[in-house]
Order: C-alpha cells, then sequence, then structure tokens
C-alpha cells in the first residue's frame, strides 16, 4: 500500500489544489504548506547524500549544520515568526529579501479553523518542543564525535564553533535513518488525524522523484501539469517567477527536462501524470483514475472543492500574442507531449 504520496509541477500548475482535494479523502493527510525540509537545499536529500555518496569531513560537518538551521528556520518561535511575517510584507516592496523561509499555512483547508496564517506552519501538528526533540535525536544518530573547532570554510564569529565527525554511511544505510527520522516526526500526526498515508505538495518533488523512491520505497509521484502559456502568466506574478515571458519560461523549459530525466529513472507505475484542465473540467473521472493509481477507495468528499476559480486560459488575457508565440516556440516540445498545441 501507499504510504507517501509526493506532488510536484512547475510552480503554478495546480500542486496546491490537487493537496487540497486530497486532504479530503478519508485515509490521507495533506499538509497544508510545502513541507519543503525533503527537497530544498540544505535539506534531507542534501544531507543524506553528503554523508554518503559525497562524503568527506568537511562536507559532512556542514551538511549537519546547515540542516538543522533549515529545520530551525521551518518552526520558529511565535514571536520570530509573526515579526517574519511582518518583515515579509515590508522588505520586497522595498526590493530587500525578506527572512528565508517565511511562509505559512493556506487559509482555508478543510475547513479547519486552527489552519490560521497568523500560525506557525508546523504548530498545530507537532509541539515546538517535540519538533526539536525528534531532530536532536535524528542527528544525534549522525554524529560520531564533536569537539570545539572550525574549518576554514566555518562561518564568522561564532562563538566556541564546533566540528561534528560522522563516517561515511552506505546509502541505503543513510536512506533508511532519513525516511525513519520522517516517520518519526509524521506517524503521530497520522494517528492523531486517524490517516494511514500523508502527502506533501513541494512543487520540486518531481526532480528529486528517483531520490524520494529510493528514500520512501512504497511512495507514490503525482506530476499535475497546465497550459504552459498560463503558468507563465502566473509565474510574472510571483517574486521568484521572473520579470519578463524569457525569465519564466526558460526556467520552466529547464524544470520539465529534468523531470523528462528522472522518469526514466523509475518504474511507469511509481508516477502519474494529470492536468489541472482534465481535473478542472472532469473532475470525477480524474479523481477516480487518481484513486486507482494509489490503489485507494474513492472518496467522494474529494469532490466538495470548488474549482470555479482555476484560472484556466489566463494566458489569453495576460500575455501578448508575441509573448505567447515565444512560449509556445521555446516550449513547443512540451506543449506538443501535454496536448496544448
Amino acid at each position: 500500500m501507499v504510504e507517501q504520496i509526493f506532488i510536484g509541477g512547475t510552480g503554478r500548475s495546480g500542486t496546491t489544489i490537487l493537496g487540497r482535494i486530497l486532504s479530503y479523502h478519508k485515509d490521507i493527510f495533506v499538509f497544508p504548506f510545502e513541507t519543503r525540509f525533503i527537497v530544498d537545499p540544505d535539506g534531507l536529500i542534501t544531507l543524506a547524500l553528503s554523508l554518503s555518496e559525497y562524503w568527506d569531513q568537511y562536507k559532512s560537518d556542514l551538511a549537519i549544520k546547515r540542516f538543522r538551521q533549515l529545520m530551525s528556520k521551518l518552526y520558529p518561535s511565535s514571536v520570530n515568526y509573526k515579526l517574519r511575517l511582518g518583515l515579509y510584507l515590508i522588505l520586497p516592496k522595498l526590493h530587500i529579501s525578506p527572512p528565508e523561509y517565511t511562509y505559512a499555512m493556506a487559509r482555508q483547508w478543510r475547513g479547519e479553523e486552527f489552519f490560521s496564517y497568523a500560525r506557525a506552519p508546523f504548530s498545530p501538528f507537532i509541539s515546538r518542543t517535540e519538533y526539536f526533540r525528534r531532530l536532536d535525536e535524528f542527528i544525534n544518530t549522525l554524529i560520531v564525535r564533536e569537539f570545539e573547532g572550525f574549518w576554514l570554510g566555518t562561518p564568522s564569529f561564532r562563538f566556541r564553533p564546533r566540528i561534528y565527525v560522522t563516517k561515511r554511511f552506505k546509502r541505503d544505510e543513510i536512506f533508511r535513518i532519513s525516511r525513519n527520522y520522517v516517520n518519526s516526526l509524521f506517524q503521530p500526526i497520522l494517528r492523531k488525524y486517524n490517516k494511514k498515508i500523508w502527502a506533501d505538495h513541494t512543487p520540486t518533488n518531481i526532480l528529486h522523484a528517483s531520490l524520494l523512491c529510493e528514500m520512501f520505497p512504497d511512495c507514490k509521484i503525482i506530476h499535475i501539469h497546465r497550459d504552459l502559456r498560463d503558468v507563465v502568466a502566473s509565474y510574472l506574478t510571483k517574486h521568484w517567477g521572473g520579470n519578463t515571458v524569457e525569465d519564466a519560461t526558460h526556467t520552466i523549459k529547464f524544470i520539465l527536462e529534468k523531470w523528462e530525466e528522472e522518469k526514466q529513472k523509475l518504474d511507469t507505475d511509481k508516477y502519474l501524470e494529470i492536468s489541472l484542465e482534465e481535473l478542472v473540467q472532469n473532475k470525477e473521472k480524474t479523481l477516480s483514475k487518481l484513486s486507482e493509481f494509489l490503489n485507494i477507495e474513492f472518496d467522494e468528499n474529494m469532490l466538495k472543492v470548488d474549482l470555479s476559480r482555476s484560472n484556466l486560459g489566463r494566458w489569453k488575457r495576460d500575455l501578448t500574442d508575441e509573448e505567447a508565440k515565444f512560449v509556445e516556440r521555446t516550449l513547443n516540445e512540451f506543449m506538443e507531449l501535454y496536448g496544448y498545441l
């Protein structure tokens, strides 16, 4: 039986919408935010590879420190979180990047009132004390020795800096330890909500699909795509999406090229590709196909999500004819592959 679901896409392609739909399934718990710590830079995959395939004494020490820093940023104190949210609203207007990982839960997620914009994402599900206790336990299983000292690449001005010594782990061993750590965080949440499967909708999941399947052998990958002209138009509304159609189009092109490479490493029963258009236009049929792929019972509660505001065809309003033709030329291979030309 599938135990984990990783939803991914180019970004702005429907990952959050699909996550919201699956959250209504009686057996699936979907985080109302992108968990990020598995696939992001300095995340769990980076850590696992730094302690195995790419091990040296410098990389392993730095990877552990950076992973702990990442996990700390994802669960700040309540005061710190509210301060960061305030800075997030102000600093970009001054062309200054805000504090890292300032993000929030979806405002609406299964109608649950505690999914509040004003609470740090992990806070409804696990206490901050328990979160860091499990993190420390995980890190302590990786460290053989530690002592006061620093490498030449150690960040400046650290009081009594420490060096962590690890062995070079076998790849399957560190992947197993990493999987156990994630389960130690998520299994109590599944029990709390009486669920059997957890799902994450971080878009870049598709770029690490083969490694996710290696770390979580019982997982499934879902790629949700959308008319790429719509994706480009939506990218341009985001601070990370580029300032021009050319910026956005090239980013999307490289993402999809990497996904096509990842697909070649996967068995065909490990991934499913669906379009946002077919989800919106034929919700029940698409979700029935998805349930069959996941080998789970179809749950009619998934049909409750209103998809009338999905902004299909926004490119006709937001892009000029010249811009649309540029996207079609540059992404022609994928436009044809996904049936948009």
